[in-house]
């Protein structure tokens, strides 16, 4: 009933009509609220112009009809079947009972993420095939986009259209959460207040003449020095999951580098940054190349008669000495 060609559409179900013969008013509106998301829609009645797509039904005798495959023969008892089970019987259409839709729908969606993310992945740069001038088409940017020029500007601007108007916002200093794209909680402020409070309480419990404290240079206030030397905890990569000893060996190893290559890892920073759209040709800017810096090579002196003065030259760069005399 769910192909697998359907997976490849954003919406598999677009143009779809479902009926939902379900008595759980849960289960109808979590079916529905599927459903929709994948493009079908919900209609109550069976319209004999234009056939439903499926009928799914929590009735007992829905897996009895289930097996026929919307071929029903005449011999098929409907005296006790409820409404809409009647109709469907008698325009042919296929019945499905709730458990074996459900299982079939799950699978299907599962399916539908791992095509998502293998679409959305950062996808590998080939290299630049130079087009034709014909084939090539000048236009304006599209906002939004990003430009990148050298602070010196010896070298000529790249631009790179974003994939989507719509910006990751990124948070930093205070309000910053757990990461970047995480806003900070009312519970992480009042969890660094009270750090900050027992660290200054910590600070005024110290007299001025402990061990521990030293008077500063500028301010003349005395300030808490931590004279203990911590031992080497363990560390936790967020990528992997588990904890290390030593976190360098570990960025080094290849169980490190194939998690952090695989597909769908860094979504929210490549959709942020627009890394899966290629670079875009700009011709109204020149390019310019930075020349080496050449540095000439000292010809061997001449002394025609062992006193005059003597000169060298390379290229246009041209400089006199004097001779030891002088």
């Amino acid at each position: 009933m769910l192909k697998s060609e359907m997976i490849t559409s954003p919406y598999p179900l677009q143009g779809r009509d479902v009926v939902l013969d379900l008595e759980s008013r849960k289960r109808y509106e979590e079916l529905r609220i599927d459903i929709r998301k994948l493009g079908g829609r919900i209609v109550d009645t069976i319209n004999e112009e234009k056939l439903p797509f499926v009928v799914i039904s929590d009735h007992p005798t829905a897996n009895r009809l289930e097996t026929m495959k919307g071929i029903y023969s005449k011999n098929t008892r409907i005296g006790d079947l409820p409404m809409l089970l009647k109709e469907a019987v008698r325009c042919h259409v296929k019945v499905r009972s709730y458990t074996t839709f459900q299982e079939q729908f799950t699978r299907f969606k599962a399916r539908i993420r791992a095509a998502k993310s293998l679409s959305n992945a950062p996808q590998k740069r080939l290299p630049k095939v130079e087009e034709a001038p014909k084939n090539r088409k000048i236009r304006r940017l599209r906002r939004p986009f990003i430009k990148w020029q050298d602070s010196k500007r010896d070298h000529a601007p790249s631009y790179k259209e974003c994939p989507t108007p719509r910006w990751t916002t990124v948070y930093f200093g205070p309000a910053a959460g757990n990461c970047v794209f995480r806003r900070v909680t009312a519970e992480q402020l009042e969890k660094r207040k009270q750090r900050e409070n027992e660290a200054f309480m910590d600070e005024d419990s110290d007299p001025p003449s402990s061990p521990g404290r030293e008077r500063s240079a500028k301010s003349g206030k005395s300030v808490k020095v931590n004279r203990t030397v911590k031992t080497p905890t363990n560390k936790f990569c967020d990528l992997c999951g588990k904890t290390f000893e030593d976190m360098e060996q570990h960025y080094e190893s290849r169980e490190h580098a194939v998690t952090a290559t695989r597909p769908g890892v860094y979504d929210e920073v490549d959709m942020c940054t627009g890394a899966v759209v290629d670079y875009v040709i700009c011709p109204a800017a020149p390019s310019s190349v930075r020349l080496p810096e050449v540095i000439p090579e000292e010809d061997e002196p001449i002394f025609p008669n062992g006193n005059w003065d003597y000169e060298y030259s390379e290229g246009n760069y041209e400089c006199t000495l004097l001779n030891t005399r002088s």
